[in-house]
């Protein structure tokens, strides 16, 4: 008879390192080719579409983006599956389709089915599941909490395809645990800034006669664009109106959908909490 073991957790995440590790070449690699962002101004609307001059990311990158995404998810279902068989003693049912919980709030975290797994394991363990949980972050950083980022990306990764784009990021943001971070622009931006921080994100400033940006955002998941990453509607009598951003943000790649993107480092962060969760029950085996 089997016993519970890690190795189909390790494989899974050796695998998904692998993926990781090309993915991190070609961007690394595309990015080297330099670009900068320029104006276009479109009468019809009175908008200066602010685009990076440059044929954009292929798309193909995600392919191996979903098997990374399925592969990590993955193994932490399977590592919560080895985790009960061996509390429990039982192996569970495949009917059961017991997953890792990931939990942005915690009305969903508390639910009995949920819990009914996690009551099985010891204390120190159910505190240490719990812990982990997005909601823990509170407003707005439960959405970037890394479990939370797995969990977009495996659904983005179930329901459709990655949207592939550049995107703009912040200079410096203060997480809910003091930690200075890179947020990708995103439309709710806002929501990062905190009273007292003293960094300054990348804002539209019109140039020509009679200009002025009256209003702009950053672009969402609903532009077909994958080089366009914000426009500002713009007042203007004069011709040609032009917009840059000051002072020039930092260029990356999106490796998600634009309503909620994430970047390579991203990944990376995510891949490092996988680890420590796999690591803190790995003594048990």
């Amino acid at each position: 008879m089997s016993q519970p073991s890690l190795a189909g957790v390790d494989l899974k995440l050796n695998r998904a390192d692998e993926h990781l590790a090309v993915l991190q070449d070609e961007v690394r690699t595309f990015m080297q080719q330099g670009g900068t962002i320029v104006s276009q101004f479109d009468a019809n609307t009175s908008e200066c579409v602010l685009r990076v001059d440059r044929k954009p990311p292929p798309i193909e990158w995600g392919v191996p983006l979903s098997e990374w995404a399925h592969m990590t998810r993955s193994a932490l279902d399977n590592l919560f599956t080895q985790v009960i068989w061996k509390t429990a003693g039982n192996a569970p049912s495949r009917k059961e389709r017991l997953g890792f919980p990931i939990h942005k709030d915690k009305g969903s975290f508390d639910d009995l089915k949920v819990q009914m797994w996690v009551n099985q394991l010891p204390k120190g363990d159910r505190t240490f599941i719990e812990e982990a949980q997005p909601y823990k972050a509170g407003d707005p950083w439960r959405e970037r909490e890394p479990l939370a980022l797995l969990n977009e990306l495996n659904n983005i990764d179930k329901h459709g395809f990655f949207q592939i784009s550049f995107v703009a990021m912040m200079l410096q943001v203060i997480d809910h645990q003091g930690h200075g971070r890179k947020v990708p622009m995103s439309r709710d931006w806002v929501r990062f800034i905190r009273p007292g921080m003293s960094w300054v994100p990348g804002l539209p400033v019109c140039h020509g006669i009679r200009c002025e940006v009256t209003q702009w955002s950053f672009t969402s998941g609903e532009s077909d664009d994958r080089a366009e990453i914000a426009r500002a509607t713009v007042t203007n009598t004069g011709d040609d109106p032009q917009v840059e951003m000051q002072p020039a943000p930092l260029l990356a790649i999106c490796v998600s959908h634009r309503d909620v993107p994430l970047v390579v480092a991203d990944l990376f962060v995510i891949r490092h909490r996988v680890h420590e969760i796999v690591d803190h029950f790995r003594p048990l085996f």
